[in-house]
């Protein structure tokens, strides 16, 4: 299994998913919930891409270990990155990085629930890995972009965390992410 979904089963799992569901009683995740999962796993990714490059090639190097890594074969894989990545984030100039690679991915628009085996089945693992790979590709090829990205994140986490605690949700009142050091 490899980290983007060990990632995403382990913390389903922790949030006591999968559930069961139906006349069969078969089992079923909350598919907005397993984005919400991706998407913080894509923000930490292009993080990494930024802030500690040779952990992120690690990661483009473990999620395609079915490359030769050729130079053919690494010079069409990092094209195929860099231009999706590229092409997506500008496509959607209103959203962070990493829901931007995302965004026309998520499994939310096919419905409300999605059966826990369907969630990783090697179709759509191969669509989350492509999709971490272009995070990590993101990250590594715009560190000089980051800080602006973080500030900006920084000010929507002020302004809902704020709300979230009125509510009583446990939400730490700091920004977590201050830099990326």
């Amino acid at each position: 299994m490899r980290f983007l979904e060990w990632h995403l089963y382990t913390a389903l799992n922790a949030m006591g998913w999968p559930k069961p569901r139906g006349i069969f009683r078969r089992l079923h995740v909350d598919v907005l919930l397993a984005d919400i999962v991706v998407e913080l796993l894509l923000k930490v990714i292009v993080g990494l891409g930024a802030g500690r490059p040779e952990v992120a090639t690690r990661l483009l190097a473990d999620t395609f270990s079915g490359n030769p890594w050729t130079e053919e074969s690494t010079g069409i894989l990092t094209c195929d990155l860099r231009e999706e990545a590229e092409s997506l984030v500008a496509s959607h100039p209103d959203m962070t990085p990493w829901k931007a690679i995302y965004y026309d991915l998520r499994l939310a628009q096919y419905g409300d629930n999605l059966r826990w085996q369907e969630l990783f089945d090697d179709r759509v693992g191969l669509i989350r890995a492509m999709v971490a790979g272009r995070a990590a590709y993101w990250g590594l090829t715009n560190e000089h972009r980051m800080q602006a990205i973080f500030d900006k994140e920084k000010l929507n986490y002020d302004a809902n965390a704020s709300e979230a605690i009125q509510y009583g949700l446990g939400v730490s009142s700091t920004f977590p992410f201050d830099s990326l050091d």
